[in-house]
């Protein structure tokens, strides 16, 4: 018990020096903006806006980082054009190519173009999988001079409109199949470079409920179910990992159904090998707060008690943690 509470009070200061060090950082975002928390990066991706500095995004998927940069422009009234690059994607669909019309050959610009002479934002999704004509095509646009040569349009050069602004994100290199690490020299010529991860808790919690209207108490839970999954993946016991967006659309399938149903369609059908695993720490976390419940009361257990009791919640945690680590183990073992 002693080494529980160690465990507890360490996470307590943890939580406590994380929400010292952001209370520091001013929170820029407008009275429109949709965002919740993300402090830091909401003001160094306004700062990148305000003088045109591009901008890469590094994070899981599901982290919010097409989000954020969608929501800036939209509280400035920016209009903002987003393009999901693949391994397929060429030059010619990107910058612009020549095109049969009416028996005639027409020279179409490509979004590349469209967005630096209209003045509107470009965010490139998936910036590392593109081919090495695409980024060699970005080079210069990303440089000081900043403009694009068009080679096939007669030499066409291309310099943005003053409102035009290029950001891009990207998935961890060694995560995803098929990505991979970007070439040195096209990295270092963004002014930025953010490494995104998931929200605390608390701001996790306020997002979903943002986009669904779902109990707090219920969202708690599934949060606590993502972060354990989170936690399997960092050490390589699953490969799976529960993203924001995952929680999202199972708080809509709770709303419709509940909370196990939802679970089972929108989390444990997307894990594959992993799902007796996920199983297993689904099981403990309700068993967690189920044990809440017969300790305080159902009518009780609100998420307002939640936040007067950290130190309380923190201890209980470290109980589950280990009961879920066990579980993990022996369902390991088992499937050797």
């Amino acid at each position: 018990m002693a080494v529980t509470k160690k465990v507890a009070a360490k996470k307590t200061r943890a939580r406590k020096e994380v929400a010292r060090i952001d209370a520091k950082i001013p929170d820029t975002k407008p009275v429109t903006s949709k965002i919740v928390g993300q402090r830091k990066v909401y003001s160094l991706l306004q700062m990148a806006a305000d003088h045109d500095m591009p901008a890469l995004l590094i994070g899981e998927t599901g982290t919010g980082k097409t989000s954020i940069i969608q929501d800036i422009a939209n509280c400035r009234g920016q209009e903002w054009r987003r393009f999901n690059l693949t391994g397929d994607t060429t030059v010619d669909e990107f910058v612009g190519k020549y095109e049969l019309e009416a028996g005639q050959t027409v020279w179409r610009d490509g979004i590349l173009l469209q967005a630096m002479k209209s003045g509107q934002w470009l965010i490139v999704d998936e910036i590392n999988v593109a081919l090495p004509e695409i980024l060699f095509a970005l080079h210069s646009l990303l440089d000081d001079d900043k403009f694009v040569v068009v080679a096939g349009h007669n030499g066409e050069v291309v310099r943005p409109h003053k409102d035009f602004r290029f950001f891009a994100t990207m998935n961890p290199v060694e995560e995803y199949a098929g990505t991979k690490e970007l070439n040195k020299a096209f990295k270092s010529r963004f002014n930025i470079v953010m490494l995104m991860t998931y929200p605390p808790k608390e701001d996790e919690i306020q997002i979903v409920h943002q986009h669904t209207g779902l109990d707090k108490l219920h969202i708690a839970k599934m949060v606590d179910v993502a972060t354990t999954i989170r936690e399997a993946k960092a050490k390589d016991q699953v490969f799976y990992t529960c993203s924001t967006r995952d929680l999202i659309h199972w708080a809509k399938v709770t709303n419709l159904t509940d909370l196990e149903t939802g679970f089972t369609v929108s989390v444990l059908h997307k894990a594959d090998s992993d799902r007796k695993v996920l199983v297993t720490i689904y099981d403990q976390i309700i068993a967690k707060y189920n044990g809440m419940e017969e300790q305080i009361g159902t009518d009780k257990l609100t998420i307002d008690w939640f936040q007067e009791n950290l130190q309380r919640i923190d201890e209980s945690e470290a109980l589950i943690d280990q009961r879920v680590k066990d579980g993990i183990k022996a369902k390991l073992e088992a499937m050797v």
